[in-house]
C-alpha cells in the first residue's frame, strides 16, 4: 500500500516546515500504531508512506488494513495550538505471488495512489497484481470498483 498526504504542501507553506515535520511524525506514529505487529510502515520521503501488509490472505484482509489506515485520519492533530484535519490518497496492490518483485509492487501501488489522488484525494484505488510471465507484475483493474465500494470509497 502506498499513501500520500493530501494538501500537505498547504501545511508546510502556511504553518512552516516545523509544523509539517510534526504532522508527519504524528501521522507516522498513528500509522505504526494502526497496523499489526507483522506489518511494516515506512516513510518514503516527503509526505509519502508505504505499508507492507504481511500475510494478507484475502481481499478482505487488504480491505481491513486499508480501513485501519484510513481511520488514522479521522481525528485531527493539534500543531501550534491548531487542529489540523488531514486526508490521504491510498494505492493498494493485492498480490498472490509471494515472490513478486518488491520494486514492481511499489511502482504499481504508487500508480494506483496517483489514480486515487486524481479523483480528488481522500480516496483508495485498489488493484490486483498479475504476473505477465516477464518477471514483472502489472496491475489488473478487474473488480476494483467492487473492492472500492466495499471500502466505502470511490
Amino acid at each position: 500500500m502506498f499513501l500520500d498526504l493530501d494538501r500537505f504542501k498547504e501545511v508546510n507553506d502556511g504553518m512552516g516546515h516545523e509544523a509539517g515535520d510534526q504532522l508527519l511524525i504524528q501521522l507516522g506514529r498513528r500509522l505504526a500504531d494502526s497496523v499489526r505487529p507483522s506489518d511494516t510502515v515506512a516513510r518514503f520521503g516527503g509526505d509519502e508512506f508505504a505499508i507492507l501488509g504481511d500475510d494478507l490472505r484475502s481481499d478482505g484482509d487488504a480491505e481491513q488494513l486499508a480501513r485501519r489506515t484510513l481511520s488514522v485520519f479521522a481525528e485531527p492533530i493539534t500543531i501550534q495550538d491548531r487542529e489540523i484535519f488531514s486526508t490521504a490518497s491510498l494505492g493498494v496492490v493485492v498480490v498472490e505471488d509471494p515472490h513478486a518483485a518488491p520494486q514492481h509492487l511499489l511502482r504499481d501501488a504508487d500508480a494506483a495512489m496517483y489514480q486515487a489522488k486524481r479523483r480528488g484525494g481522500a480516496a483508495v484505488r485498489a488493484v490486483r497484481a498479475v504476473d505477465d510471465h516477464s518477471g514483472a507484475v502489472s496491475p489488473r483493474a478487474t473488480r476494483n470498483e467492487d473492492r472500492e465500494e466495499r471500502l466505502g470509497v470511490s
